[in-house]
């Protein structure tokens, strides 16, 4: 029976077949131009994943979501997957269960604008000095991709990161001589202060 279906569908426009026939198909073919075209929330929106700060096998990063299309989106929600551990996520809603994670927005992260960015601010621990980037995300429930933010090139240590000790060599009633070591423990150079 389907291989005649298929062989009728295809014949030449010569085949006789009932005037109600053709009337169904363009009606169908009438009710599906008439249909718009949806779009999946993935692409009215971009997600950028960027570290903030890094440090102690600990970091911060910035989850930027934009709003690429010309209306509001409300009452957003964001799932996604992570093995390292997170201690919080800032300017969001959020609940964890074996590290798959779900987001949405509260306060000002709420509603996204035509063209605005909201973000949430995940704080956890980094294996390795690697940052993981969410995987396996859905922005409202169509599949999205986090794109990671390119990271700046660090080429001058931080003065936090100096090793600084003094000491005092000799003194009396009113002067005091002393040293003071500072120690570069990276291989990168110092800002001048």
């Amino acid at each position: 029976m389907l291989d005649k279906t298929i062989a009728f569908l295809s014949a030449p426009v010569f085949v006789k077949a009932p005037r109600s026939y053709y009337s169904a198909i363009l009606a169908c073919l009438l009710l599906l131009c008439a249909i718009p075209a949806t779009t999946s929330w993935a692409q009215e929106v971009r997600v950028i994943h960027a570290v903030d700060l890094q440090r102690d096998g600990r970091y911060t990063a910035n989850v930027m979501i934009t709003n690429m299309t010309s209306t509001a989106i409300r009452n957003w929600t964001m799932s996604f997957r992570l093995d390292s551990h997170v201690e919080s996520i800032e300017n969001a809603g959020w609940s964890e269960f074996q590290g798959a994670f779900t987001v949405n927005g509260r306060g000002w992260t709420k509603e996204i604008a035509p063209g605005d960015v909201v973000w949430f601010t995940i704080s956890g621990l980094s294996y390795n000095n690697i940052v993981e980037v969410p995987r396996n995300c859905f922005f409202n429930g169509s599949a999205c991709v986090v794109q990671g933010a390119p990271q700046p090139v660090i080429t001058s240590a931080r003065p936090d990161q100096m090793i600084v000790s003094a000491w005092i060599d000799k003194s009396d009633a009113t002067t005091y001589s002393g040293y003071i070591a500072i120690l570069n423990p990276t291989d990168l150079k110092f800002p001048a202060l």
